[in-house]
């Protein structure tokens, strides 16, 4: 994006608000400004004015109220809702631009052109379930999901009455809660609930990796798993823990640091996870045998 303002003179309102304005925000758009009267005839505009040019929506935006009046909050407050595409595809660099917005977000889950392989464990056996919403509002703020009815079909009129409903107040979010398991395993277990376009999942994955390499050799105590997008969850990158033969999990919300995170484990897992110690003889050995009963005890 670029904005551009367009006045007679660069020292005469709006030039130094629009000045402080480009300081402010250099690191985040692209800002122009000019007097010269060829430019000003090419594009088109009256003097002062202050244009927006983007690759998105409506490609040229004037700012709209009165320029030579206008403070560096009026322009900055225009720009930063001109910079957030009314529909755009929800990545790693968009989805922290729709986070900051401070605005409700809907969702339009649809199926991929292309299928993107991730390289991560299925948590079905977590009693989880694979189907997501199509369209789905959330509140930023308050971190509620409001799902359209997966048993219907998307119809725009359907949509529109449920956006409509939704600012008028009238719309009930949804909290999922799981099916209780009918047998409980004996290992303990770690998930982490990743969205392929969530910058926060992205960062945490080599500090997982790491975490899942500590424990290695403990996999048979400790299980560790990571789901992709499930529309149940408040919040990206989110991490469960499940103690041993318990129905219930933990919210882990301390701190994403390799540390944090191995003495959380250490601390709320029921299995012991100390590596196990290796006899010389053994470490020499490539399989490892249990002792039969009838061998006498060194």
């Amino acid at each position: 994006m670029v904005l551009i303002a367009y006045v007679s003179s660069t020292s005469k309102a709006p030039a130094p608000e629009f000045t402080a304005l480009a300081e402010k925000n250099r690191d985040n758009y692209l800002f122009g400004i000019t007097s010269d009267p060829q430019a000003i005839k090419a594009a088109g505009v009256p003097t002062p004015a202050v244009v927006l040019y983007r690759t998105f929506d409506e490609p040229t935006t004037a700012f709209p109220y009165p320029v030579s009046s206008s403070k560096v909050e009026d322009f900055e407050n225009w720009l930063n809702e001109l910079a957030i595409p009314i529909l755009g595809e929800v990545n790693g660099d968009m989805y922290e631009i729709y986070v900051t917005s401070g605005r409700p977000l809907a969702y339009l889950f649809v199926d991929p052109s292309e299928k993107k392989t991730q390289d991560y464990i299925d948590a079905s056996s977590l009693w989880l379930p694979s189907i997501a919403a199509s369209f789905i509002i959330q509140n930023l703020e308050s971190q509620l999901k409001y799902p359209y009815d997966q048993s219907k079909v998307i119809e725009a009129a359907a949509v529109s009455a449920m956006v409509a409903n939704y600012l008028d107040g009238k719309l009930m979010p949804k909290l999922k809660s799981q099916p209780i398991p009918e047998t409980q395993d004996e290992s303990d277990v770690f998930i982490e609930f990743y969205a392929p376009w969530c910058g926060h999942c992205k960062r945490l994955k080599p500090t997982w990796d790491s975490l899942a390499d500590r424990f290695v050799d403990a996999k048979d105590r400790l299980v560790m798993c990571v789901s992709t997008f499930y529309d149940g969850l408040l919040s990206y990158a989110f991490c469960l823990f499940k103690l041993a033969g318990s129905r219930d999990f933990i919210d882990y919300d301390g701190g994403r640091s390799l540390e944090s995170l191995i003495a959380f484990v250490e601390e709320k897992a029921k299995n012991n996870l100390t590596p196990k110690v290796k006899a010389p003889e053994q470490e020499a050995q490539a399989t490892f045998a249990k002792p039969s009963e009838d061998q006498d005890e060194l």
